[in-house]
């Protein structure tokens, strides 16, 4: 199957069409054993970017995207109770959070930016003093 396309994302893609939406076969060992880790890869990276805005309801279990603090659950109308807001305090952005990140002053954007930057002067200092 690679010697047909050289992106095995795109092969993946082309499979998983197949087997799950085409001809839903019952076997798919094969599938999962050559695939499985780009499958997954896929899985984890698509969910994380879709989930970061939203929250979930302590009530139903279903998440939503609040608009402010005190959101309420689309589903059940619960009001919740879970999330804070606050000032990023890099670039000034309104972030909601779960109330549990009690230590969290950054925006997901920013804090990656930081994370490198400070990874980075780690290392700097790890090797300047070899």
């Amino acid at each position: 199957m690679l010697a047909m396309h050289s992106d095995p994302k795109f092969v993946a893609d082309a499979v998983i069409l197949g087997l799950f939406a085409v001809k839903r076969t019952k076997s798919k060992r094969i599938f999962w054993a050559v695939f499985g880790d780009i499958v997954l890869q896929n899985l984890k990276s698509n969910l994380d970017r879709q989930l970061a805005h939203l929250v979930l309801c302590h009530h139903c279990y279903t998440r939503f995207k609040p608009s402010d603090a005190a959101a309420t659950c689309v589903q059940c109308g619960t009001r919740n109770r879970g999330v804070k807001m606050f000032e990023c305090v890099d670039c000034g952005q309104q972030v909601i959070a779960d109330v549990r990140a009690n230590r969290k002053i950054r925006c997901d954007d920013c804090y990656k930016a930081y994370r490198l930057k400070y990874k980075c002067q780690k290392n700097r200092t790890y090797l300047s003093d070899k």
